[in-house]
């Protein structure tokens, strides 16, 4: 009987050491695994989550960024709009009190575009980290040259280039001159009046279809 009750013993225990590793041992594994899947996929929605917060943000900014984009395509027109520039222009010498003696455009150039990246051999592999996904182009862009001559007083005219800074158009000043306005028979000075000659320059998205001829602001303004 003692040795029967060992042998049962001992078959018993195989049974369960049997059962542990056939049965209980890989539900473990299977759900350690399970485990390990679950917290990777809750890593993943949680950086979806953060994804999706930061998409409702910008929906919620979109109009705030259409506006600035109508606000930057009027300051960079797609044509070169020049009697709505003659016109700002006018407006800027009337308001500052000088006299707009002459305002000559010219035409529209492209604006040199930045060297493109070197290409990357036949056969040969992208560096690590390089994007090879495909750019859009730019929209290209054009300059015009803007000659704008005025005559007034010196602070009338400090007054006038402040007015430069607030036109609808963006108004780039590259170059200036100023000097004493003279009589055209005389050649003797006309009290403080001084004259200034500035070249600046506005940009615009396509170019004109054909060069621009000089114009003078009083013949190109319309009557109100």
């Amino acid at each position: 009987m003692r040795q029967w009750t060992l042998l049962t013993v001992v078959g018993v225990i195989v049974i369960l050491a049997g059962g542990y590793f056939l049965l209980v041992q890989p539900k473990k594994d299977t759900a350690a695994e399970l485990r390990a899947v679950a917290e990777t996929d809750r890593a993943a929605n949680t950086a979806l989550q953060g994804d999706i917060d930061r998409l409702n943000k910008l929906a919620k900014d979109l109009p705030k960024q259409q506006a600035k984009l109508a606000a930057f395509a009027q300051r960079i027109p797609s044509n070169p709009a020049l009697p709505t520039l003659i016109r700002s222009l006018t407006d800027a010498a009337d308001t500052a009190g000088v006299e707009l003696v002459s305002l000559a455009p010219t035409t529209p150039t492209a604006v040199a575009a930045a060297a493109p990246a070197a290409p990357v051999a036949a056969g040969a592999a992208p560096a690590a980290g390089a994007v090879t996904a495909p750019v859009a182009a730019a929209e290209p862009l054009f300059v015009i040259g803007v000659n704008v001559a005025i005559k007034g007083g010196f602070v009338q005219i400090q007054q006038f280039f402040n007015n430069l800074e607030d036109l609808p158009r963006s108004f780039q000043v590259g170059q200036f001159t100023v000097s004493q306005a003279t009589k055209a028979a005389a050649g003797s000075v006309v009290s403080n009046d001084v004259q200034a000659t500035l070249g600046g320059r506005v940009f615009m998205t396509t170019p004109a279809p054909a060069p621009i001829a000089p114009v003078r602001p009083a013949a190109a303004v319309p009557a109100q």
